[in-house]
């Protein structure tokens, strides 16, 4: 199924703004409402355009392309998705014409990059970043309903996460006009005296800097840029200074304090071994990250290295029915063997070419036929057309950062020690989540490692991390900043982890509560938000698990100086879905039943313990519901088949109808209610329309 693109472009003049007290100021036309510029004039686009192709007519071509760059840039977009599905001549031909056309009227690459990315983006990266245009699409149409300043405010906090994000899989477009959105958000013509014009600088000017990267200088990167330099010149692309020290959460780098180490390799053999920030590193391999191999003789890659530096890596090959060869020196011949025994078997390799290889491991298992999958019976067994390898990290790297011990792991398995995080649609997350894959660390002595960190504590001194090489080498800057605490109240169990991230200067910043206790961690002064977690009960294959996720209603939290700020999580649950209503009946969603808490975090992944709620409805407004109704589970391996094939329906509860016998014209509610849920006990939701 081919993936359906909107493009959303407002290339419009400057509007002005009414005057706050100082001189008139002008600010960029907001980003666009509408689904996709008109449907009339893309068509028109289209035929002129081509009837200037057939007569080569390239003056013409480049005429219509200045004049229509938001047109252009939906039909480039969608030539080069297309050209990803299927590619033909003629796709081919008519994106060379429009990228010569706009190089000539713009002077710059633009439809070059465009094509670069989206015609050439792995399939597993395409599904990403689709699933989060559809929740930009939907936040365009609440941006265009809002009306007061806490709705601003929340939207403003949704847009930074989805640019950050689009940011994370390469998609430069989408990101730059996410930030434009966070900037539309916090400007005076949405917030007038409210208006936080720092922040509205700092996402006109991360949407200048993505712009810029791909040559996107079409009429509203201009207004922006005018915006944004405007704003700077105010002084307010930096915080204010007290007394002529360091800005609030500003950090200043020492470059006469660098520490480096080279690091060597250490395979991590057992997941005992250490205490990891990362929901799949347990025993519970049949929900491990996988390499899936056809008949004999096909091929297949590590997924997570294809969108980074290692991008081409690791070749697999299924050799024979029972016999599976891995290439790690790219030379295009796999020689070492991996072994198929249904046992857990730790592969090493050399990782790279000769010159620049590194030493890295996974552990690898392959399923059996009396397996078992959300407390079910299943046949996890390979067959001469099919091979599923099961993989997890397994892969370390030492050195000392002067005289403290320091260990970097490669979690999330892209071949890198010491990367920002990987988001992946694994089965079991809802449709608008990603599950995050972690690299981490041990500084100093100890078994407990923390996410790695761009900014962390050596010692009683705080650096700045960058890993070297591929993390071949590690180098630590001294930094000056100032610090205060984060600490967590969590009710309804012990999570294993609880991660915030960074938000502004601290965007790669990564911290977790759970290992801390009551009195939280020390953490460089600036704004968090809560972005990964899990909870568990019980070991090994019994064990009941959930992901915890930031949610889209959470918020965010700002620490200064010397202060302690708490983050509160867990109880009470509820549950987050949609419903939809046609004539008589109303319809819940199961693929979006979630569990939210009281921080606005989300449980999903729910392994051993899927919830199983039932659910009533009532006229809007009333007091009472009707009856509840519980949805059923599916409860084995052949049920599968019957939806589809889609391995989803073993983590969510099916779709339930509920009968109102007549159609309610005031509107319904629904709610959702599960008693007895093995991890997390009573889960209740509030009544949703």
């Amino acid at each position: 199924m081919k993936i359906r693109w909107i493009l959303l472009a407002a290339c419009a003049a400057l509007l002005p703004l009414a005057d706050h007290g100082r001189a008139l100021l002008l600010t960029p036309a907001r980003p666009a409402a509408a689904p996709a510029p008109a449907q009339d004039s893309l068509k028109e686009l289209k035929e002129s355009f081509r009837a200037a192709m057939r007569v080569n007519a390239k003056d013409e071509q480049a005429r219509l392309v200045k004049g229509n760059q938001a047109d252009t840039i939906t039909w480039v977009i969608q030539n080069c998705l297309q050209i990803s599905n299927e590619s033909s001549d003629e796709l081919e031909r008519e994106t060379a014409a429009l990228r010569t056309a706009w190089k000539t009227s713009m002077e710059t690459d633009f439809v070059g990059k465009v094509y670069e990315y989206y015609a050439l983006v792995p399939s597993h990266v395409r599904a990403e970043r689709y699933k989060l245009e559809k929740a930009y699409n939907r936040l365009l149409g609440r941006l265009a309903e809002a009306k007061e300043g806490p709705d601003f405010e929340l939207i403003s906090g949704e847009f930074e996460g989805i640019a950050l994000a689009f940011e994370q899989l390469g998609d430069k477009y989408f990101a730059a006009q996410c930030w434009w959105g966070v900037a539309d958000c916090q400007d005076e013509t949405r917030r007038e005296a409210d208006a936080d014009l720092r922040r509205a600088c700092r996402g006109y000017g991360r949407y200048v800097e993505l712009a810029d990267e791909i040559g996107l200088r079409c009429a509203s990167y201009h207004s922006v840029r005018q915006r944004w330099e405007y704003l700077a010149r105010m002084g307010l692309d930096k915080e204010p200074s007290e007394g002529g020290g360091r800005a609030p959460g500003e950090v200043l780098e020492d470059a006469s304090t660098v520490l480096t180490t080279m690091m060597s390799f250490e395979s991590v053999e057992k997941f005992s071994a250490f205490e990891r920030p990362g929901y799949g590193l347990d025993e519970v391999y049949p929900i491990w990250p996988s390499l899936n191999f056809g008949a004999k003789g096909s091929t297949c890659r590590f997924a997570t290295m294809e969108s980074g530096p290692r991008k081409g890596g690791a070749l697999v090959k299924r050799e024979a029915a029972a016999k599976v060869l891995i290439d790690g020196d790219g030379d295009g011949t796999p020689e070492q063997v991996i072994p198929l025994t249904g046992n857990f078997e730790l592969v090493e390799i050399a990782l790279g070419p000769e010159a620049d290889a590194m030493r890295w491991a996974f552990l690898a298992v392959t399923g059996i036929q009396k397996d078992r999958y959300q407390n079910c019976d299943f046949n996890l067994e390979s067959n001469k057309d099919y091979l599923g390898i099961y993989v997890a990290p397994a892969s370390s790297a030492v050195g000392r950062l002067g005289e403290i011990p320091l260990r970097v792991f490669d979690d999330n398995m892209d071949g890198v020690y010491g990367s920002t995080p990987l988001l992946w649609n694994y089965t079991g997350t809802t449709a608008e989540r990603s599950q995050p894959e972690l690299d981490s660390m041990i500084i100093g002595e100890g078994e407990r490692a923390q996410p790695w960190s761009e900014f962390a504590k050596v010692g009683e001194a705080w650096y700045k991390l960058e890993a070297e090489n591929h993390g071949a080498s590690i180098k630590a800057t001294g930094v000056e900043l100032d610090t205060g605490t984060l600490r967590v109240d969590y009710k309804g169990g012990r999570p294993g982890w609880l991660i915030v991230r960074g938000l502004d200067e601290l965007g790669n910043a990564y911290y977790d509560l759970a290992g801390a206790g009551k009195k939280g961690v020390e953490v460089p002064v600036g704004r968090y938000e809560f972005f990964y977690g899990d909870l568990r009960k019980g070991k090994k294959l019994e064990v009941l698990k959930a992901l915890i996720l930031g949610g889209p209603k959470q918020p965010k939290y700002t620490v200064s100086k010397g202060e302690t700020t708490t983050i509160t999580l867990g109880k009470p649950y509820g549950f987050v879905f949609q419903h939809s209503t046609a004539g008589s009946e109303v319809t819940v969603q199961g693929k979006t039943v979630a569990v939210c808490g009281a921080g606005g975090e989300v449980y999903e992944r729910l392994w051993n313990c899927r919830p199983r709620p039932a659910a009533a409805w009532r006229k809007r407004g009333s007091k009472r519901g009707t009856r509840p109704e519980k949805f059923k589970l599916i409860e084995n391996q052949m049920e599968i088949w019957d939806h589809g094939g889609d391995w989803n329906v073993m983590w969510f509860p099916l779709d339930l109808t509920l009968d109102m016998k007549k159609e309610v014209p005031e509107g319904v509610e629904v709610q959702l209610v599960d008693k007895k849920n093995k991890l997390l006990g009573g889960i209740t939701s509030d009544w949703l329309e």
